[in-house]
């Protein structure tokens, strides 16, 4: 470059101070910005957090309803077991349910066939049955002698009845002697006397009504029995011309297989011509069965052959169904 000088720029400002400071070449004297860090992290944790729900607790039946353990046979053979038991158990269980049900079934069929019989004797409602109970009670009392218990029934009774009437009920003992109550009404008796003898009259006439039923019921005992021997002698008079049958003496065991049933389902005017049907009816029976059934010598006539004379005696008779006449 011959003579010429080079002219050399002189270095800025901004140079010389970075040249001061000891800047390198690429470096920047412009402050490092730095980026504020953001906390990617523990959001998702809190995220996680809020998300986890607590495990239901497992059921007694999950581990039994679970697929079975393959190649393991101890744990099949626990899990066989146990349902064994635990069917055992609830077969036990429906069992005492059942036997408790069926119990209460029967009570209330029980209660039902009960109340069904006091619908039929005209009690229209429960309470009316608790009217009867009392008054068995009342009744009860009254015969073994205690009649505190007795005028306690009553006493009840005459409460309610002045509750729902709305008027005092008071009973005068008296009233049905009314001699002895206007002599205690005008001061000709005390209350004493006049009780003494109204108890008096009350027991005597209560002996008469016992006196009575019982000639009420021995006559209706002598009645029956009339009854009773009347039919008897017609029965037997019955049976003796029955006996001229030469077929009695095979009815008769199935005639007195009837007798009881005769005896204890008619009364007794009607015994001898039950007796007598009876014994038509099985006779006929017998005959329809000796016809359909070929015999030697017929025990009738049929129409078709002849038959052996009428026997003259039971002993006849019976020598004929043997076939020895």
């Amino acid at each position: 470059m011959d003579d010429e000088e080079l002219e050399v720029a002189e270095p800025s400002l901004q140079e010389q101070v970075e040249e001061a400071i000891g800047l390198t070449d690429g470096e920047s004297a412009e402050p490092d910005v730095v980026e504020p860090e953001v906390a990617t992290e523990a959001a998702p944790e809190a995220t996680a957090e809020a998300k986890v729900e607590p495990k239901p607790e497992p059921k007694p039946t999950d581990e039994l309803y679970a697929p079975l353990p393959e190649h393991n046979p101890r744990k099949t053979h626990e899990r066989f077991a146990k349902l064994v038991e635990g069917h055992k158990t609830v077969s036990t269980e429906r069992d005492q349910v059942v036997g408790e049900r069926d119990g209460l079934r029967q009570k209330v069929q029980e209660h039902e066939q009960g109340w069904k019989t006091f619908q039929d004797m005209g009690f229209a409602s429960e309470e009316s049955v608790a009217d009867l109970v009392q008054f068995s009670q009342y009744r009860n009392a009254l015969n073994s002698g205690n009649f505190d218990a007795a005028a306690a029934v009553l006493q009840e009774q005459a409460r309610q009845l002045s509750l729902l009437s709305g008027r005092r009920i008071d009973v005068n003992p008296l009233a049905g002697y009314p001699d002895l109550n206007e002599r205690h009404q005008s001061g000709g008796l005390d209350e004493a006397t006049a009780m003494e003898l109204a108890r008096a009259r009350h027991t005597q006439g209560l002996q008469q009504q016992y006196s009575q039923r019982q000639a009420q019921q021995q006559e209706h005992i002598a009645t029956q029995s009339g009854a009773i021997h009347s039919a008897a002698r017609e029965v037997d008079a019955v049976v003796s011309d029955l006996m001229k049958d030469p077929d009695y003496a095979k009815v008769e065991p199935e005639l007195l297989k009837q007798l009881e049933g005769i005896k204890t389902g008619y009364p007794p005017h009607m015994w001898p011509r039950e007796v007598k049907r009876a014994y038509d009816t099985e006779a006929r029976f017998l005959r329809h069965q000796a016809q359909s059934q070929p015999l030697p010598t017929p025990l009738r006539g049929n129409g078709h052959s002849g038959g052996l004379p009428a026997p003259k005696s039971m002993g006849d008779a019976v020598l004929q169904s043997m076939g020895l006449m």
